[in-house]
């Protein structure tokens, strides 16, 4: 037998299966993954979320929505409401950026809604009007909105404001001249509202908020915001210490009519798991997509086979050497 060969060949193998697995991995884990729900298809409010519907009705209807198609509907009414995708993520490390939007309809007096994080599952126990602030996650970090302003959550407490205004603690990016800004800055009542989250640090987040005035087949008025609000250095414990968060849609009072087209996108190491099939674009390792898995970022998992499998052909490369060479000097 030629040990030297052999030696080689692990060599060899070794620097290959790191060459084409790393990079992978790598990329994965830099890339961004959107989970996205138009609620054109029956049955998606009901099978992919969770739910809890503490007053007034909330539900999936054929119509409504951008272009007339499918949306959550309140039909026409007060709720308070909060829904849950079942699928989950990893809170990423630092770096890591979240992004959620949707086009609202908004023609109600008052109420609001809105979207982010929790780590609770939807019940009587984890979602209320915290502090007499709209109806929400009580560990929510998130955003409510109605016609006149905005509603920051982290957690306990709720940081408000109108678009007109400039807020100690907020950072305005843009205001707008009206304050009814979702009541008035739409031909037909449709906005497009964005919620950013940025982790910057081990314990802190900054947060912000986007509103796009559309028309109902969902073009922009303008490309860039009417109005636009942050807030820095946000911590938020329970969030940090979960194994898992979930994003969520909250509806609260009466503002919001018609829900449509959720979407999350994640990035910089978010693991999502538990999306129903055809609801991921983006960045999807096709090696690590399951009906019930799907990775934006290497698994630790992933990375220890890699690691070990590495190590072994390393330790097989060396006892061969070392056996070569006790057998040359006998």
């Amino acid at each position: 037998m030629n040990f030297t060969k052999i030696a080689r060949l692990s060599a060899a193998l070794t620097i290959g299966v790191l060459a084409s697995l790393t990079p992978a991995q790598m990329a994965a884990a830099t890339g961004t993954t959107t989970l996205s729900y138009n609620f054109d298809a029956p049955g998606q409010l009901a099978n992919d979320f969770q739910s809890y519907v503490a007053s007034g009705t909330v539900d999936q209807v054929s119509d409504g929505g951008i272009s007339n198609s499918g949306s959550i509907s309140t039909h026409d009414d007060a709720a308070n409401a909060v829904f849950q995708p079942k699928a989950k993520f990893t809170i990423g490390p630092v770096g890591s950026s979240y992004s959620f939007s949707s086009f609202m309809k908004s023609t109600g007096p008052n109420g609001y809604s809105g979207f982010g994080f929790t780590a609770t599952t939807p019940s009587a126990a984890t979602d209320s009007n915290v502090n007499g602030g709209p109806f929400r996650p009580i560990d929510a970090l998130g955003i409510s909105v109605h016609g006149g302003g905005y509603v920051f959550h982290n957690e306990n407490v709720n940081t408000g404001a109108n678009w007109d205004v400039d807020t100690e603690g907020v950072t305005t990016v843009k205001k707008t001249t009206n304050p009814d800004l979702l009541g008035t800055f739409s031909p037909d009542d449709w906005y497009r509202i964005i919620f950013t989250i940025d982790r910057t640090t081990q314990t802190t987040f900054d947060i912000g908020v986007e509103v796009f005035p559309c028309n109902s087949a969902g073009v922009l008025v303008a490309d860039t915001p009417e109005a636009s609000f942050r807030m820095l250095n946000q911590a938020a414990p329970t969030l940090l210490a979960a194994d898992y968060i979930y994003s969520y849609i909250n509806f609260s009072g009466f503002r919001v009519t018609n829900f449509d087209n959720f979407a999350t996108t994640v990035g910089g190491g978010v693991v999502v798991e538990g999306a129903p099939e055809g609801s991921l674009s983006g960045d999807i390792p096709t090696d690590d997509v399951s009906d019930d898995l799907a990775n934006t970022g290497g698994s630790a998992e992933g990375l220890a086979d890699v690691a070990a499998l590495a190590l072994v052909m390393i330790g097989l490369g060396l006892i061969v050497i070392r056996s070569k060479r006790r057998s040359t000097r006998n």
